[in-house]
């Protein structure tokens, strides 16, 4: 169990820092818009703190973006069963 709550602190505490480095550098750029759901919710919310044409181009980015980061993982993946393959790890 150790082990477990180890890790799962280990892995929320990088992502944690990690959001909140990008926040601060990257808030002034785009008002951290990092989550389509958000996106979508400060959309709808009616308050005028982004335009639907600026919230469409943030969610279609973070789209884009994620198909990205999938074959970066995949890629790298590959590359791991390649190498254990062949011995090299």
């Amino acid at each position: 169990m150790s082990e477990f709550s180890d890790t799962y602190v280990l892995v929320l505490t990088v992502w944690l820092n990690v959001l909140t480095v990008m926040i601060v550098a990257l808030g002034n750029v785009s008002g951290a818009h990092f989550n389509s759901a958000a996106n979508l919710a400060i959309m709808l919310s009616g308050r005028d703190c982004c335009s639907p044409r600026d919230g469409a181009c943030y969610i279609a980015t973070q789209l884009v973006a994620g198909v990205f980061a999938s074959y970066t993982y995949a890629a790298g993946d590959a590359l791991q069963v390649a190498a254990v393959e062949r011995n090299l790890i």
